[in-house]
């Protein structure tokens, strides 16, 4: 069975009735939203921004899919609501000896060493080497 395409410049143009998808109401052609349960009645196309109805499922301007398939079940990842207090103990102990570890850095005298300077070698006439 194949069903055919919209035209594209008659999805602009106000229909007779839409009739929605999630509830069946019949709602005049140029609602945009369901008058019983609000939701939108044309859907736009991501890639060209084209509108089309709720019920198809690839734009009929450019042919890309309009609604993403989803496992049943499935919901969008959610942050957590509470953290390990292992891991927070681990962090705060970590945070707390690299502070202790800079501060003593920080604090630490070096002992200062005087500057000697290399030792100064001269070639001999003869060619030896002596130190000067």
């Amino acid at each position: 069975m194949k069903t055919e395409l919209l035209d594209p410049f008659t999805v602009l143009e106000p229909l007779s009735e839409i009739v929605c998808s999630k509830c069946g109401h019949h709602n005049p052609g140029e609602a945009a939203s369901c008058e019983k349960c609000r939701r939108r009645l044309l859907i736009y196309c991501a890639h060209c921004g084209h509108p089309n109805y709720r019920s198809t499922s690839r734009c009929v301007e450019c042919r890309t899919q309009l609604h993403i398939s989803r496992p049943l079940g499935w919901k969008p990842a959610q942050a957590r609501k509470w953290v390990n207090p292992l891991a927070a103990a681990l962090f705060v102990l970590a945070v707390a000896l690299t502070a202790r570890g800079v501060f003593k850095l920080a604090n630490l005298d070096l002992p200062k060493k005087e500057f000697e300077p290399p030792p100064v070698y001269v070639l001999k006439p003869d060619g030896t080497w002596y130190q000067k």
